[in-house]
């Protein structure tokens, strides 16, 4: 085992072993709107995998109409949404998700709603985003 070309070898080995190639999971929320816009997510009690924040159960995002303010995007580690356990386990924690523009106000509650409000709009390279677009 003193040989360098083995502890190359190995090093090489032990590198592509704890190495990935999945993306990030990421879900982007964005306002394309003229106004301003305000998106609530609310997770049901307990601890779910999926969660945008630590201690509570309730994000709410305030997103400017053309600013820096506009876009928001959440990590949830590695691996893509077309995983079934991965977005199984996100609409499982989910209690509701609402949106409110000046001109609508529209909640998504339950896991048929959830589904076919998020499913849609999986994408992006090995389908790792979910992208709210608010227009």
């Amino acid at each position: 085992m003193h040989n360098p070309l083995t502890k190359t070898f190995l090093l090489l080995v032990t590198a592509l072993i704890f190495s990935s190639c999945d993306p990030a999971q990421v879900i982007v929320i964005s306002n394309h709107t003229n106004a301003p816009a305000t998106v609530t997510f609310v997770f049901k009690e307990g601890d779910h995998g999926y969660k945008f924040s630590e201690g509570s159960d309730t994000l709410v995002l305030n997103l400017g109409a053309t600013d820096s303010t506009s876009t928001k995007e959440y990590f949830f580690g590695i691996g893509t949404w077309k995983i079934q356990s991965s977005f199984d386990e996100l609409v499982d924690g989910l209690e509701l998700i609402e949106i409110e523009t000046n001109t609508v106000k529209e909640t998504y509650r339950g896991d048929t709603q959830l589904r076919g409000y998020l499913q849609p709009r999986i994408g992006g390279p090995q389908q790792a985003t979910i992208e709210l677009k608010i227009e």
